[in-house]
């Protein structure tokens, strides 16, 4: 072969070597773009769509998936309805008929939109389940998971009452004057460093004795946060002027409305 096509050969060689590795460059450039997005996706909040048609956002905190928004379903997964109790009498019988009920704070549907319902026990509990498909009532693993999670100590975790610092994590930034929903002033302490986003729904007392004075037995919303757990008559909450977290047990009647945050399975 002569000098010229010598140096054709090369050239033809050179190019077609190069050819190869730009495409594997491209691919690689693909690849990496494929994996940054999808690494974006699985950061970014999903929607979650309830048995009654509700779309709510989640986060992740650790390696748990929670609803960030207070549960607003009347029906049940498989379509049933769960019964709304207004009256004083209506939300008693439910609880001693073992009746699942709800109801929203002071009976005003805008409080519903803001803040959810509050659930009896016997919704909560239901077999029928009151989570969208594929989600469930937290239990005490997953609530102890939480909180040891944002630095509660796990010696303290099983105490109930006021313990664990780290209300401030979990607590929505959304403070008066702004508007509803949102947690009465002063909320200094919030950070909502979690991304929970817990807002302050009230809750509706169990015991018809309980306060005389107010005829509905609502208590505290804009005021304190409170969430059922799987287990039997045991619930959390936050208060908006306390950077502990309120763990309440048996005393607890399963009359008590709370708010619902659902988990992912």
């Amino acid at each position: 072969m002569n000098i010229r096509g010598q140096i054709m050969a090369f050239n033809k060689k050179y190019i077609c070597r190069r050819g190869y590795l730009q495409v594997v460059s491209i691919l690689l450039l693909l690849f990496a773009i494929l994996n940054t997005s999808n690494a974006q996706d699985s950061k970014r909040p999903k929607k979650v769509i309830g048995p009654s048609g509700q779309v709510y956002g989640t986060v992740r905190i650790g390696d748990q998936v929670r609803l960030k928004e207070n549960l607003k379903t009347e029906r049940f997964k498989n379509g049933d309805l769960i019964k709304e109790a207004r009256t004083p009498e209506q939300w008693q019988k439910a609880r001693y008929d073992s009746m699942p009920a709800w109801s929203h704070y002071d009976n005003r549907s805008i409080n519903g939109e803001y803040y959810g319902k509050l659930y009896n026990w016997h919704a909560v509990s239901d077999p029928r389940g009151i989570c969208p498909e594929g989600w469930r009532i937290p239990n005490e693993d997953d609530w102890k998971k939480l909180m040891v999670h944002l630095g509660m100590p796990p010696e303290t975790y099983d105490e109930f009452g006021w313990r664990g610092a780290i209300a401030p994590s979990l607590t929505s930034l959304r403070t008066e004057p702004e508007p509803h929903p949102r947690w009465d002033a002063p909320n200094e302490d919030a950070t909502n460093s979690s991304g929970f986003s817990a807002l302050p729904g009230g809750y509706r007392v169990g015991n018809p004795n309980y306060d005389a004075q107010q005829e509905n037995l609502f208590r505290y919303i804009g005021k304190e946060a409170t969430f059922w757990s799987g287990e039997d008559r045991i619930a959390w909450g936050l208060w908006t002027d306390r950077k502990e977290v309120f763990k309440g047990g048996k005393k607890l009647t399963r009359g008590f409305g709370f708010s619902v945050r659902c988990i992912k399975n």
